[in-house]
């Protein structure tokens, strides 16, 4: 009861100071004495549930010698088994409930402890290990197909980085439709620097990404999820490698990204939708093959919508591109397979 009056009386001077436009530090007063002390009514709260788990126990253990059957043994050692996993299951929770409460939603990977829980939900990567061929998607359309994989991630303070790879390739055109090669090669040439563009930025890419806004609130039990990052990217297409370019280009990127995303009791299904908005620029030759003339930056984005099935494959389609410039604007769905490790 005493602790009660104490956080309603708190909370009553927070507002009051905030009312009347005091000088009292109301950050440093919830920081210091609201949350901590709301931790500790939890932390008291499991562990009596934990203390009244360790007396059932050695209740148990207590009476097992009396036991004159094998059968009232086998009964009290499942007892005894089944207080030991709420036990487990207590002390799981407990951690999870005072970590989630001081979590940030503005720069989530800002603290050591939140950046630890932040990546390994949304990413399934702990930032201790690097790792390697994290994921690999195909994706097609009655166009063609590319291929992409993210083949080197790991984490640098606040940042995710990430480097991988996309190949592209195009059907080629019917000789009996398209008369005029040049026309035919052109056309295939900026298809497939579109589809690189949109899929990763080039035959290679070097991305990093900062989290900026997030509804995941420390706790893996969350069912609906969205986080909004700021992405800076560089890539660059190579001659020769997985496409039919004639000389090597190089462009950069940075945007904003947006994911949501609700998930089946038991995440065997989650559904998403995310898109993007970037400004891009390039080489000479990187605005050629997409077909762009005026040679300056550009605006670009994607909508993707789709389904994780059981946290290991996921199936989507890029329902629409858009763009400042007209050869970016694609209302064709590709629609996508992911392999997430």
């Amino acid at each position: 009861m005493k602790k009660i009056l104490l956080i309603t009386t708190i909370l009553f001077l927070k507002n009051f100071a905030f009312g009347q436009g005091s000088t009292l530090n109301l950050k440093s007063v919830e920081e210091t004495t609201t949350y901590n002390q709301v931790q500790q009514n939890y932390e008291n709260l499991y562990n009596r549930e934990i203390q009244n788990c360790d007396n059932e126990i050695l209740r148990l253990e207590g009476v097992m010698p009396s036991m004159s059957s094998v059968e009232e043994m086998d009964s009290i050692t499942n007892l005894i088994k089944i207080q030991q996993k709420i036990r487990i299951r207590l002390e799981k929770e407990k951690i999870k409930k005072i970590s989630s409460i001081n979590y940030s939603w503005f720069f989530p990977t800002k603290t050591i402890e939140s950046r630890d829980k932040f990546f390994n939900e949304l990413y399934n990567k702990e930032s201790s290990n690097t790792k390697y061929l994290n994921s690999f998607s195909l994706n097609t359309n009655f166009n063609g197909a590319s291929a992409q994989s993210e083949l080197i991630t790991d984490n640098l303070n606040w940042f995710r980085i990430s480097f991988g790879s996309v190949v592209a390739s195009q059907n080629e055109s019917d000789e009996e439709e398209n008369t005029e090669d040049e026309i035919s090669e052109k056309s295939e040439t900026e298809q497939e620097a579109f589809t690189r563009l949109i899929n990763g930025g080039g035959n290679f890419y070097l991305s990093f990404e900062l989290p900026l806004l997030t509804t995941y609130n420390g706790e893996s039990n969350d069912l609906m999820l969205g986080y909004l990052f700021f992405q800076m990217k560089g890539a660059t297409d190579i001659k020769g490698f997985g496409n039919d370019i004639e000389t090597s280009t190089a462009n950069g990127s940075f945007g904003l990204y947006g994911f949501v995303s609700a998930s089946s009791d038991n995440k065997e299904f989650n559904f998403f939708l995310q898109g993007n908005v970037d400004y891009s620029f390039g080489t000479k030759d990187f605005y050629s093959n997409l077909g762009i003339n005026n040679e300056k930056g550009f605006l670009n984005g994607k909508i993707i919508a789709g389904v994780t099935l059981m946290q290991k494959f996921r199936l989507s389609a890029i329902v629409s591109t858009f763009g400042s410039e007209k050869v970016l604007r694609n209302e064709r769905i590709a629609v996508g397979l992911q392999i997430l490790p």
